[in-house]
């Protein structure tokens, strides 16, 4: 089974993975400020306000938290102050990782998001409001199978 993701965030995107071949789309970003989301309220906020130039892929969230995570798979997260001033010098923070573990566990637990990570894809973009799941994923479902019927026709 192929599944699809990254950056599907609409029912168009999710139609184009279809199309291409995929089995299934997986959506994560367009879920952040859903209703049910265990997210701080101020994550949420931050996700609504970003646009998909407000993401960076990067590692210096997990080297900064000591996180053993295999440096091919960087993470794409909202852009902040802790990834301005790393991303780029992540062999400095490997040097400076006891104070920056310090400073994101301390961000993390009083939701100081200019500091602790909020993984998004650049799909943020299509994020604009807190709804419930049932709607999100209706509006994907609608606007995908309406996409798919265009890509018929088009075939037919």
């Amino acid at each position: 089974m192929v599944v699809a993701a990254g950056g599907i965030g609409t029912g168009r995107g999710l139609a184009a993975v279809l199309a291409a071949g995929a089995q299934a789309g997986l959506v994560g970003t367009r879920l952040l400020a859903a209703t049910e989301a265990a997210g701080k309220p101020s994550a949420k906020r931050k996700v609504i306000e970003a646009d998909a130039e407000d993401t960076v892929l990067t590692r210096v969230f997990d080297i900064g938290a000591g996180l053993a995570w295999p440096s091919r798979y960087p993470g794409r997260a909202l852009r902040n102050d802790f990834a301005d001033r790393w991303h780029g010098h992540e062999e400095a923070l490997s040097v400076d990782q006891a104070e920056a573990r310090t400073t994101l566990a301390q961000a993390a637990r009083d939701g100081d998001y200019s500091q602790a990570v909020i993984y998004a894809s650049s799909a943020a973009e299509f994020v604009r409001a807190e709804q419930p799941v049932a709607e999100i994923l209706d509006q994907l479902a609608a606007d995908a199978e309406h996409h798919l019927a265009a890509v018929r026709d088009l075939l037919a």
